[in-house]
Order: structure tokens, then C-alpha cells, then sequence
């Protein structure tokens, strides 16, 4: 029986005692419904053993990719190159002709913010691209490099009345509390809420 199509639609959705007595249902021999029942045990056990596999693929594939990116990210293209101690914390060496300094000497650190809700007048004529909580999504998978359209919009009064900046094309952003960690490049100059940590790369550093 399909249920979503009976069910009483709400907050909570239901189906009454009266609706349960009127169901019809389709009752073939005992003989065919063991048949039946036999037949769709054995495949879905199938379909259920052949998601097994894939998820376990999957999550090789997942590690196997952070592995690699660790790899790249701390020791470069060139394996053969000799590497030195470097206090990093998550990696023990990189390249001997690697620089490790603090991130503030090559990038910017910039915060967002929220406009005054109560002032009407900031929430009117929005156009600046503005990343919220509701965007973060698109950096939870790993997978976008670029941030994609915003939810939301704030406006340049708005902008000029509160602790947000309007941030160059090419500013990293970096989730700091909801989805912890998680990062994404801007394509165009946004703005962002206080949720966020914003690098603007000086020229030694690709976003």
C-alpha cells in the first residue's frame, strides 16, 4: 500500500483509524505470496550486498584522496627531493627549500558581519553577494573549489554600516564554526557573516 499517498498532509503527517479500516489491499494465494516474498529477499539482498561494496569503495576512494592531498600539499610534485623538519603539527617534514612561516605574512585575515536587522533600510536594494550559513553546503563535499551564487544579498549601506567587508575575487573563505574547516575560493568580489574566517592572498600565496 502506498501510505505517502494516503497520508493526511501537516507538520506531522498521519493516517486516522478510519482510513486504516478502508484500506484495500492485494491478497494473491499463500502458495504466490511465499513465492513473492522469497523472490524479493533474495534480491534484495543482492542490491543490498552490491551498496555494501560500492560505500566500502567509496570510502577507500575518500581516504586514498586525503592521503594524496596530505602528500602534495606537504611534500610537493618531487619525491625525491630532501626535506626538513618543520614544527607544522599535521605534517613532520616538507621540502628543504620549502619557507614555513606564520599565514598572516602572505595572506590577510578579514571577518564578516551581519547588518542591523532592525534597520530596514540596509535590507533594501541588495546586490552584493553576501555568504551565510545557508551557502555553506557547497563546501562540505570538498569537491567545489569556487563558491557558487549566494541565498542572500546585502546592500552597500548596509555593507557600510556594519563590520563586513566587500572582499576581492580570488579571497578564500574558511568555515569556522558550522561544517568546521571547510573552504572555498570566491570568483567575484562578496561579502560574508561572522561564521566565516576570509584570507586575502598576498602575491607569494595562490588561493
Amino acid at each position: 500500500t502506498r501510505f505517502d499517498v494516503l497520508v493526511n498532509p501537516g507538520a506531522v503527517p498521519s493516517v486516522n483509524e478510519g482510513q486504516m479500516k478502508r484500506l484495500l489491499a492485494a491478497v494473491p494465494p499463500l502458495d504466490e505470496q511465499v513465492s513473492i516474498t522469497a523472490f524479493l529477499d533474495r534480491e534484495t539482498a543482492k542490491i543490498d550486498g552490491l551498496i555494501a561494496k560500492q560505500e566500502q569503495l567509496i570510502a577507500t576512494l575518500r581516504e586514498d584522496r586525503r592521503a594524496q592531498l596530505i602528500n602534495l600539499v606537504a611534500h610537493g610534485c618531487d619525491a625525491s627531493r630532501p626535506l626538513k623538519p618543520c614544527g607544522l603539527g599535521w605534517v613532520s617534514e616538507v621540502p628543504v627549500h620549502w619557507t614555513v612561516l606564520n599565514i598572516r605574512r602572505v595572506a590577510t585575515m578579514k571577518t564578516g558581519h551581519t547588518p542591523s536587522r532592525s534597520v530596514a533600510h540596509y535590507w533594501e536594494n541588495t546586490t552584493i553577494p553576501w555568504f551565510t550559513l545557508a551557502d555553506v553546503w557547497q563546501l562540505r563535499d570538498g569537491l567545489r573549489t569556487y563558491l557558487g551564487e549566494t541565498s542572500d544579498r546585502i546592500s552597500d549601506l548596509g555593507l557600510a554600516n556594519s563590520a563586513a567587508e566587500l572582499l576581492p575575487e580570488g579571497t578564500v573563505v574558511l568555515s569556522r564554526t558550522a561544517s568546521v574547516g571547510f573552504s572555498g575560493i570566491m570568483p567575484k568580489p562578496m561579502a560574508t557573516i561572522q561564521d566565516f574566517w576570509n584570507w586575502v592572498c598576498g602575491p607569494q600565496l595562490l588561493p
